[in-house]
């Protein structure tokens, strides 16, 4: 009986045995855990991170200009965009902006708002304006 928290056929597998090569490196002659997690972590890097949690949080409207920071979930910050026009642009076009500016795959961009809402598809037609009017 599983507890519901894996699903197995969503998880990313390698095609093969994963080999870390901190065994070839003769200037680590003792294998610690902070040269395991190094390695380890150059191996993940390596696989797709699906689901990017980015929050969309407004740092200024004061001036008629849209600011917004997208912060990763962990808290660090991604970028900060500019909108002198909040009206005219679209949420589906902020979603590009991020797509191109970090490389995250359009799929795996999740977009929240700071009340933790997650922004769906069919908000993509609807302009920042509209998105943040409550915010």
């Amino acid at each position: 009986m599983t507890s519901g928290l894996r699903q197995p056929a969503k998880e990313v597998v390698p095609a093969g045995r994963v080999l870390l090569e901190f065994t070839m490196e003769p200037q680590f002659p003792k294998l610690d855990e902070t040269l395991l997690r190094k390695h380890f972590a150059n191996v993940i890097s390596k696989f797709p991170a699906p689901n990017v949690l980015v929050t969309l949080q407004v740092r200024d409207r004061t001036t008629g200009c849209l600011l917004l920071d997208c912060v990763g979930l962990s808290g660090e910050p991604l970028t900060t965009f500019s909108f002198p026009d909040q009206q005219q642009v679209t949420l589906g076009e902020l979603r590009q902006k991020l797509v191109e500016h970090t490389g995250i795959r359009r799929r795996d961009l999740k977009l929240l708002l700071p009340s933790g809402r997650i922004l769906a598809r069919a908000d993509n037609p609807k302009s920042l304006a509209d998105i943040f009017a409550n915010a």
